[in-house]
């Protein structure tokens, strides 16, 4: 017997069983109204088919209580089309379940819509898998907030690729910790920009890989002011490359601290330029317990 939607009353809708919902058509579910959607049971909800739920409005998708949104199963989850993800209000988007969340397919988080993006809560952002992760799509990165980068684990930050690390904003890059920063790998690193590398505070310059400070590009490095680079550790030195060495002004090099300058290697001091060399103070020299100009 086919079901006439439309003259269902809510308690009609409330006593309709698994087998009756599964069997209702696209046209069926589009004549739901918000009362009748919102008169549906969390048992009821809880056995939708990703079709089903695609099937209704957008309305009416939003009639959903949202302890009905939390019991959509793990299975339609993964199933869900990405119109009707953005057809659920950002009230329901936030009470979606880590579950849930980990359950959306890669292709369904590359198409969330910013208001869903925004609305994905800073215990939802940490169960993204490294796949969704790197789903993320470059216009929607720098569309989370700084709470939302800040809850982003160390897996989540060594996910994401370099095209995704760039579009990140000074802001999202200051809300970073030394720990995520220091998830950092060095082929992610060539996606670091200028603007990203001085929003660094500077205490936390020293987070990164030793790896990755070699892989920064020499314009960035070059642009960071002397006070910055004085946070380089010993062992960051090391691995400036000689693109990078000779990025850095005479000014810049010669603020370096005294330590920093004692820690360039031979090779390193042979790949600095004449005007460099010249420009080291005595200090330096002293510092270095060496010839500044290797032999």
């Amino acid at each position: 017997m086919t079901i006439n939607v439309t003259t269902l009353t809510t308690d009609e809708v409330a006593q309709l069983t698994s087998s009756e919902l599964s069997a209702l058509n696209g046209v069926q579910w589009g004549q739901f109204t918000p009362a009748q959607v919102a008169a549906l049971t969390t048992l009821q909800v809880s056995t939708l088919s990703a079709r089903s739920i695609g099937y209704l409005a957008q309305g009416n998708i939003r009639a959903m209580t949202t302890q009905d949104v939390q019991v959509i199963s793990q299975s339609t989850m993964r199933s869900i089309s990405s119109a009707a993800l953005n057809a659920l209000s950002t009230d329901q988007i936030g009470v979606l379940t880590t579950t849930q969340i980990v359950a959306i397919s890669p292709n369904g988080i590359s198409r969330l819509s910013s208001d869903a993006i925004g609305a994905l809560t800073s215990t939802q952002v940490p169960v993204l898998s490294p796949a969704q992760t790197r789903a993320l799509n470059t216009i929607q990165v720098p569309l989370l907030s700084t709470e939302q980068v800040a809850a982003l684990t160390t897996t989540e930050i060594n996910s994401l690729l370099a095209p995704q690390l760039r579009t990140l904003t000074s802001d999202q890059i200051d809300a970073m910790s030394s720990t995520q920063l220091g998830a950092i790998a060095q082929n992610q690193a060539f996606g670091i920009t200028t603007d990203q590398l001085i929003a660094i505070e500077s205490s936390a310059l020293r987070s990164l890989g030793s790896s990755v400070i070699s892989t920064l590009a020499t314009a960035a490095l070059g642009a960071l002011p002397s006070e910055t680079l004085q946070e380089l550790s010993t062992t960051q030195i090391t691995q400036l490359t000689q693109l990078q060495l000779r990025s850095l002004g005479t000014a810049t090099l010669t603020n370096l601290a005294p330590s920093q300058i004692a820690a360039l290697t031979t090779s390193q001091l042979h790949q600095l330029s004449s005007t460099q060399l010249s420009a080291l103070s005595t200090d330096d020299i002293v510092a270095l317990g060496r010839p500044a100009w290797p032999c």
